[in-house]
Parts: C-alpha cells; sequence; structure tokens
C-alpha cells in the first residue's frame, strides 16, 4: 500500500504539467518569398478588449517567426508563447485603403526595410480547413490550426531594402499570395517557476524568455486560468489530476483544446509508476484535429509527461516533453521542450 504521508506541501496544489496558446486570425495576409533569409510576411488583425489591431509575423528560413506592430502591447501579449518581439512604434505601418489595397512596412530585426502591398478580396470557405503548420515555430510548439476562409491569387508586391522579391510558387507554378481567416494553438514550449498563495498562481519566466517576468493565475479548486492579453486559458484538475486545457478568446470563443481520455493522477512527490492516456486535441471549429498519447512517470522530486502525437502528420512531427521538477515548499518548476527528431 503507498503511504498516505507525501515530502513537500502538495495536498492542495494543482501541478500545471503543460502550457497551451491559442489565437485567432479574422484576416491574415500571407506573402511568401524566395529571400535568403525571410520565407514569409504574415500581416493580421487581431481583436484586443480595445478594438482591431494589426500585427506581422516575420518567418526565418529556421522556422522562427517574429512578432512586429506599433502596439506596445505586441511586448506583452501571449507570454506563453517564446517567439521574439519587435515594437516600432514608428517604422511599423499597415493601412487599408477604400479600394481593398492593404499596405504594410516594417523593419526587420537585423534593420532592413520591408514594404509589402495587396489587394485583399473576400474570403471562400475553403475544401480543408484541417491545414499543415508547415515548419513554422516548429521548435516551439506542437500546433494544430484550422482555415476556415481563404482567398489565393491576389495581386501584391514585397521589397526588402527597396529590392523587390519573388513570391515562392507551389509546384513551380502558383506563386504564394493568400488571404486566410484562421484559428491556430497548442501546446508550447515552456520554462516557468510555479507557486501558489491564497488562490493566486504565480508563473516566473527568465529573462531569457520572449516575454519574461511574472504572470498572475487565478488559483481555484479545481482550476487554473490564465489571462494572456488576447483571451483566457482553463487548465482543468478531476480529484486533482490535469484533465484539460482549453483557450477561450476575449468574446469565450473556442479557440484551442486538449482533452485527456482519463485524468492523470496528481502530480506530487510521491507519484510512482507510468500513467497512460490518450489525448485529442481541438482547434476553432474543428472536433478531433488531431490526437495522440501521453506518457506520466514519477521519479524522486521529479515528474516526466512525454506527449507523443500520431495524426495529422504535422502534429506528429513535434513530440514534447515537460519535467515538472517540485519543490519542498509546494512550489515547482515546469519545463517543457521539443523532443528532437529521432535517426
Amino acid at each position: 500500500a503507498e503511504s498516505s504521508e507525501e515530502p513537500g506541501d502538495f495536498h492542495d496544489v494543482l501541478v500545471l504539467p503543460l502550457q497551451v496558446f491559442g489565437l485567432r486570425y479574422d484576416r491574415d495576409l500571407v506573402l511568401e518569398t524566395t529571400h535568403p533569409t525571410v520565407s514569409m510576411l504574415e500581416v493580421a488583425s487581431i481583436h484586443l478588449p480595445e478594438g482591431e489591431v494589426w500585427i506581422a509575423k516575420i518567418a526565418h528560413r529556421d522556422g522562427t517567426q517574429t512578432l512586429v506592430s506599433d502596439h506596445r502591447d505586441v511586448l506583452s501579449l501571449l507570454p506563453e508563447v517564446d517567439a521574439p518581439r519587435l515594437h516600432q512604434p514608428t517604422d511599423f505601418f499597415v493601412h487599408e485603403g477604400s479600394d481593398g489595397t492593404l499596405s504594410v512596412r516594417l523593419r526587420l530585426p537585423d534593420g532592413e526595410l520591408l514594404e509589402a502591398t495587396a489587394t485583399l478580396r473576400p474570403l471562400k470557405a475553403p475544401r480543408r480547413t484541417n491545414s499543415s503548420t508547415f515548419n513554422h515555430s516548429e521548435r516551439i510548439a506542437m500546433a494544430v490550426l484550422e482555415v476556415s476562409g481563404k482567398r489565393v491569387g491576389l495581386r501584391a508586391s514585397l521589397s526588402i531594402g527597396q529590392h523587390p522579391q519573388a513570391f515562392r510558387r507551389v509546384l513551380g507554378l502558383v506563386p504564394v499570395k493568400a488571404l486566410l481567416e484562421q484559428t491556430q494553438g497548442g501546446v508550447v514550449t515552456a520554462d516557468v517557476a510555479v507557486s501558489q498563495q491564497e488562490g493566486v498562481v504565480h508563473l516566473q519566466r527568465p529573462e531569457s524568455w520572449a516575454v519574461s517576468g511574472t504572470q498572475t493565475c487565478e488559483g481555484l479548486p479545481r482550476e487554473i486560468r490564465c489571462s494572456n492579453g488576447l483571451g483566457t486559458t482553463h487548465y482543468r484538475f478531476i480529484e486533482g489530476g490535469f484533465s484539460s486545457a482549453e483557450v477561450l478568446d476575449i468574446h469565450n470563443k473556442h479557440l484551442f483544446s486538449i482533452q485527456l481520455d482519463r485524468p492523470l493522477p496528481p502530480i506530487t512527490p510521491a507519484l510512482q509508476g507510468r500513467h497512460q492516456r490518450r489525448f485529442v486535441v481541438h482547434v476553432g471549429g474543428i472536433e478531433g484535429a488531431g490526437h495522440g498519447q501521453l506518457v506520466l512517470g514519477g521519479e524522486p522530486g521529479m515528474s516526466r509527461l512525454t506527449l507523443r502525437p500520431e495524426a495529422p502528420r504535422w502534429l506528429a512531427e513535434r513530440p514534447m516533453e515537460s519535467r515538472i521538477q517540485l519543490h519542498p515548499d509546494g512550489s515547482y518548476r515546469l519545463e517543457t521542450v521539443r523532443i528532437q527528431k529521432e535517426h
């Protein structure tokens, strides 16, 4: 029989075994280039409590994405996502003309000026909505996305350092110039020191993180709620064991969720053995956008959670592992990393 005494004060602590994110773009302009370092420009509208805000994402050849905006909140939004941020109060510019032409100007991380224009057209419902994430942010997220609206073949131009750039062509034929409506979400890498006091959960991220400092969440008997500036993430527990996580936007609309077939056992210093579960993920309006298995194992002072996604392919290519280091005072450190591809 297992002992009822546990080292450390973990009887009333809900331990986060992972972190998730969710994000919706009503309009997302996507231009893929053949530039040697910049692979893609995305310009998207997001909804904050004060209204619509434009942001840009610069995708680099290594899959890294940098967020750019003239809105200062770009430095604090989505603190759980370790993506570089650039606040450009004067260099960043997005204008939508009466004829539907979107004009964009920003500075790349190396200081070069990027300028682009595109004539937007009404969106259509695509034949397939469960879409690939390609290699974007592949080092920091196990992600899925729903493309609920799409329009390809836009009239567009893009220049870097005043040099016109060619657009990448699919199968060498169709240039990638598109307007999308999409929702994305998933499990992200993490490095947080977590402590709880009187119903308040503190998540402390290191200076090396894109959004460092302390995020304050609400600790309830069966739930931890974290606001990220674009919505709220609900981490839910049954009898102390993690069972699901769901991201809702500022209008309480579903963005992303991960659901286990059975709750995990509570993560405490007394946890032993191997605990396997099935999981399914939902994104936007797509039920069952992906699935896989996870395994929780206990070691002295440490627990490990391994996520092995199985489908779709682009989800299966991004397994992850969480390491939860438990401290005697009831605090803990959650570190989630991408598992490198096995050769």
